[in-house]
């Protein structure tokens, strides 16, 4: 067996569990947290990234900032580790089945020639975070991240050299919503853990704490309405957002090669996104009908599928956030729509904000992860 170090995640907010921490969930009477460090036992040294409790003597780590998803910490947990064995396993700590599955894992070792492996689920896709990498190569992909940095994994381990393992029987689902803890026969609790103290006995931190929020969009009445803002003076404004449609290997060459039977796919997704923007107020229903004066759609093909990105323009009283969004969505349905005939596993795995400017709110960039 090769020698490897353990990157456990056991972060995140579990919102869709209404705010549960997923690792404090049980299965078999034991927590899913402690399902993965029994799965991760043969590792040189294993570090558990996330706020929770754990037993004496394991390390314990945080992302920074906290919250920041999984590529802040893979990061963390790397960073957390005095020195570095030649294999670091990644496991996200919310697999019921984690034990099988490190365990089908380890068995296939990665080959000389291969940057890691990972385990592919029922429809062929590989588990990030169920996979052994190189080490020195997932580092050099953290150094190499880019700015504003990247925050999926797709597209942090994407680019390197991975085998796909089939799972042979293991289970790789994890435990996202009440549907997937059902299957794994997992009884949730009536309240969230996180909105009352955390495991330790410490109150809630600040980022923790559920406010009251203050919908703009909802009238005295709670009634939806559109927010006034015929009083605001107009101002230059603009919003970048990206997203990504991961694509098996064969459309990945299809589209490198221009084989895709339906034509040029970058051509008419950036068009699709460019026509989204000046459409937005169509498609949702309290945005406000704005001037959209500048439009541009960038498509690039990766080793794992498209990355899309779409910055809006405007001077006008409000911001342009929601079409620049609408924008990537559009444009990579546009790419699914096109290759889809080629094999119908292509997914829009992320659209995100990355920057605004402008407005009363100021500048912002999503926090590097």
């Amino acid at each position: 067996m090769i020698e490897f170090d353990a990157v456990v995640l056991a972060g995140g907010r579990g919102s869709r569990l209404g705010g549960i921490r997923k690792p404090e969930l049980r299965v078999g009477g034991r927590r899913l947290v402690d399902v993965a460090l029994a799965a991760v036992s043969a590792a040189r040294r294993v570090v558990v990234v996330g706020d929770v409790d754990l037993p004496p003597g394991t390390a314990r780590t945080r992302e920074d900032p906290p919250y920041g998803g999984p590529v802040a910490a893979v990061a963390a947990g790397l960073s957390h580790l005095p020195d570095h064995a030649g294999w670091t396993l990644l496991l996200a700590g919310d697999l019921p089945g984690a034990e099988a599955a490190v365990a089908r894992l380890l068995q296939a070792a990665p080959l000389a020639d291969e940057d890691g492996i990972c385990l592919r689920d029922g429809d062929g896709r590989l588990q990030w975070l169920l996979g052994c990498y190189r080490t020195v190569a997932l580092q050099a992909r953290l150094a190499d991240r880019g700015e504003p940095p990247l925050t999926a994994m797709h597209r942090l381990l994407g680019p390197l050299r991975l085998r796909g393992i089939d799972p042979a029987g293991s289970r790789v689902d994890d435990v996202d919503t009440p549907a997937d803890a059902a299957r794994w026969d997992i009884r949730l609790p009536t309240a969230p853990t996180v909105a009352a103290a955390t495991l330790s006995g410490e109150p809630a931190r600040p980022e923790e704490r559920m406010t009251e929020p203050r919908f703009t969009h909802l009238d005295a009445a709670g009634s939806a309405r559109m927010v006034d803002v015929s009083g605001k003076e107009p101002t230059a404004r603009s919003a970048t957002a990206r997203g990504f449609v991961s694509c098996p290997p064969a459309v990945v060459a299809a589209l490198r090669s221009d084989r895709v039977p339906k034509g040029d796919v970058l051509a008419v997704a950036r068009i699709a996104g460019i026509a989204a923007a000046k459409r937005t107020p169509e498609l949702l229903p309290l945005a406000h009908v704005i001037g959209v004066h500048g439009v541009s759609v960038d498509l690039a093909v990766t080793d794992t599928g498209v990355a899309v990105t779409a910055t809006v323009r405007t001077a006008d009283r409000t911001g342009v956030e929601m079409e620049a969004l609408t924008s990537v969505a559009v444009a990579a349905l546009a790419v699914v729509d096109m290759v889809k005939g080629l094999d119908k596993r292509v997914a829009i795995e992320s659209v995100e904000l990355v920057a605004k400017s402008g407005g009363r709110s100021g500048d912002w960039h999503r926090p590097p992860a």
